[in-house]
């Protein structure tokens, strides 16, 4: 179940993705100050929440010396990647989400996003 935070009169409502059965919550765990967020804006440009529950957490997209180290090992070990990835890249949140499998396993699937860095373009002359 991947839960939403949606703003309802100043409070947090996290809520399932059918919208069923929601469950109050001032913050998610892990939360940070939106000052916080533009600090590490103007640090790495790019700044990403990823929420796994009643979670979150902060990353920022890989540097090539990160992506280097993660498909060093790839390969032969496509989890090892992903806990590089979200090691190196990590900011800020609830630390359980690196430590606790249920969080983990539900943040993977995302983390090919930090590594989107989009495509250039080639003209011939």
């Amino acid at each position: 179940m991947n839960l939403e935070k949606v703003e309802d009169n100043g409070v947090n409502v996290l809520s399932n993705d059918n919208g069923i059965n929601p469950v109050v919550a001032e913050r998610l765990s892990g939360e940070v100050p939106s000052e916080r967020v533009a600090m590490w804006r103007n640090l790495y440009r790019d700044v990403f929440s990823v929420k796994s529950y009643d979670k979150i957490c902060y990353l920022r997209r890989p540097d090539r010396m990160t992506l280097k180290a993660a498909d060093a090992v790839g390969m032969n070990d496509p989890m090892r990647y992903n806990e590089i990835l979200l090691e190196n890249c990590w900011l800020g949140g609830d630390d359980e989400i690196k430590s606790n499998d249920v969080y983990f396993l539900n943040v993977v699937p995302v983390l090919p996003e930090l590594v989107d860095f989009g495509r250039a373009e080639i003209k011939k002359l």
